[in-house]
């Protein structure tokens, strides 16, 4: 008998030295800047107001504050899965008193490949490559695209920080966006605007987050 318990103890102890400290699930909560990209839209309407010789101002506000909910389970110190929800803020285009808003999300899967450095997996440069679903959320005067949601490829690099002393809490700093085409609403009336635009959302975040 006291070699049964000898023998299970030695197998809990050794599972315990050897078990990998990246794996485990995992939640958190990420803010930063963001920026929208309306692939040349803006351009071509400013080149359409003077090749018309029109008075009209056409002026933009493509930064904003995002916020990224993120979850996820780390499989060992390479691969990973995660879930997300972005929410990329108010982006604006106005053309005198005509104003086109934007209240761009993203909910996402992605792969988070990396490798997990330290003995106990406290340092990590990862990747994220996936696919997201965006919604534009377009409001205002100025109804500028077709589609209010699209289908998106997911990107981003990053950095976490695990310290040891604070037993399963972390930190992320990290780039990330959606890059994705959307078709314009009516380019034939205007024909300095193209059938679709390759738009990008795009956010610098610092994150924290829990490991289980």
């Amino acid at each position: 008998m006291k070699k049964t318990i000898a023998l299970v103890s030695s197998i809990l102890i050794s599972s315990s030295l050897y078990a990998d400290p990246s794996q485990g699930a995992y939640v958190g909560l990420g803010l930063g800047s963001s920026i929208f990209n309306d692939g040349g839209y803006s351009d071509d309407l400013k080149t359409y107001a003077i090749n018309n010789g029109s008075t009209i101002t056409i002026t933009d506000d493509y930064s904003s504050q995002g916020l990224k909910l993120y979850a996820g389970y780390q499989i060992n110190r390479v691969v990973g899965v995660e879930v997300s929800y972005i929410d990329y803020g108010t982006h604006t285009l106005k053309a005198s008193t005509s104003t086109m808003e934007l209240n761009p999300t993203s909910i996402g899967i992605a792969a988070n490949v990396g490798y997990s450095i330290g003995e106990n997996a406290e340092y990590r440069p990862f990747a994220i490559l996936g696919v997201s679903s965006v919604n534009m959320n377009e409001n205002g005067t100025i109804k500028a695209y077709d589609d209010s949601s699209t289908t998106a490829f997911k990107f981003g690099v990053g950095f976490e920080y695990y310290p040891v002393k604070l037993a399963g809490f972390g930190f992320r700093v990290a780039y990330e966006g959606d890059f994705y085409t959307v078709k314009d609403t009516n380019p034939s009336n205007i024909p300095e605007l193209k059938d679709s635009y390759s738009n990008s959302l795009s956010m610098f975040y610092i994150g924290a987050s829990y490991k289980f």
